[in-house]
């Protein structure tokens, strides 16, 4: 397949540090936008697990651990890390060209012209996200190729239509999360098993009638096997019947026999064994994502007791850094290092430290909820 390529193909995606510590952390889902092309369609990105950040301990810079002793102890830690920024031009190997990692989510794709659904890789590049109808098709019938005719018969020289992420996902009350189950759903009707392999099957996406676009009004169908157009409508459907105890896997699911799954794309692995009940969810809703947030309170020693010179050295997070963790023998000999040339008063320094060392965690709160990972 030939066409011309867009002489800009560079890709930058961007995300404040603050949104990865919050908002948009681990196990998030974040639609980027290419900031080198302003025209350019959105990618749905997970963020990957923290131990997927760097190949080992030691490739963490000091400048990106956070020492907190209170915290560290609550939570079984030795330190905390903030996410690296991304420095181009940088003596380090350690620092230079540096990103956050992540994965594709959700993997089902959909092509906005001809309406092929595409079940793409975790780490497909953004080259990959292109509309397959002319190679996928190639064997297939007339009948089949007709319904993907924008594509299939589009000319060799033309830049194939790009693939967009489905718009819904499936997430569990134990923090589960997972792409929906197009295959069983389009087949919900058939008797026959059926392989669930995506490559066996040629999903379509129709928009609703009168080109109503709303998520309710998208209908899909398995060409290979010729069934019935579904909808979604189903899963955001609330049993009326309090009583009935059918409804166990979630509205929708019991007609497919869908259990969750366990997938912690995040992690790359999966939980088994999971019987929490299923919830449809719009990828951007605001109720997929609640991360468990667990934090102290750091009060710096300020007092009329010491001078500014003192309180400033206690509160310099490097300088504490250095002797939070040191017996009596060994902050004695640094303390004493520190004032020499100094007008700082050694006694006075050892209590000052001596009182922060002795301030107790003051709070620690955790917040939870549907659809959020449950673990780093």
């Amino acid at each position: 397949m030939r066409f011309k390529k867009k002489k800009n193909q560079r890709i930058l995606r961007t995300l404040r540090r603050s949104h990865v510590v919050s908002t948009y952390g681990v196990g998030s889902v974040y639609q980027f936008k290419n900031k080198y092309n302003s025209n350019s369609d959105s990618e749905s990105l997970m963020l990957a697990g923290i131990e997927e950040w760097f190949q080992n301990v030691d490739d963490i810079i000091p400048e990106w651990k956070i020492y907190e002793p209170r915290l560290q102890e609550a939570l079984g830690k030795d330190f905390f890390v903030l996410p690296p920024d991304y420095r181009k031009n940088h003596d380090n190997p350690k620092i230079a060209n540096r990103h956050l990692p992540y994965v594709r989510f959700p993997q089902w794709h959909r092509c906005s012209a001809c309406g092929l659904m595409e079940y793409v890789g975790k780490h497909a590049s953004s080259d990959k996200l292109v509309c397959k109808a002319k190679s996928r098709l190639k064997d297939q019938d007339q009948k089949i190729q007709n319904n993907f005719k924008v594509c299939f018969n589009a000319k060799d020289t033309s830049e194939p239509n790009k693939l967009i992420p489905v718009r819904f996902l499936v997430a569990c009350e134990h923090g589960h999360i997972d792409d929906f189950p197009f295959i069983e759903w389009t087949h919900k009707n058939l008797k026959s098993e059926i392989t669930k392999d995506p490559q066996e099957h040629i999903l379509k996406s129709f928009g609703g009638r009168g080109g109503n676009s709303s998520i309710l009004g998208l209908k899909f169908k398995c060409m290979t096997c010729n069934t019935d157009q579904v909808d979604i409508a189903k899963f955001f459907q609330k049993n009326s019947d309090n009583d009935n105890q059918n409804d166990k896997l979630g509205p929708g699911f019991n007609e497919i026999k869908h259990e969750c799954s366990g997938s912690r794309p995040w992690i790359g692995e999966n939980e088994h064994n999971c019987k929490a009940k299923q919830h449809v969810l719009l990828k951007g809703a605001s109720n997929i994502y609640y991360p468990t947030i667990k934090s102290s309170i750091f009060i710096p020693v300020i007092t009329e007791e010491f001078d500014k010179e003192i309180l400033n050295k206690i509160n310099n997070e490097t300088f504490w850094n250095s002797i939070k963790d040191q017996n009596e023998e060994m902050l004695n000999i640094i303390l004493t290092t520190v004032v020499s040339d100094t007008n700082i008063d050694l006694d006075k320094l050892k209590l000052a430290v001596k009182k922060k060392k002795g301030r107790t965690l003051k709070s620690i709160t955790i917040r939870k909820g549907l659809g959020k990972p449950t673990e780093n």
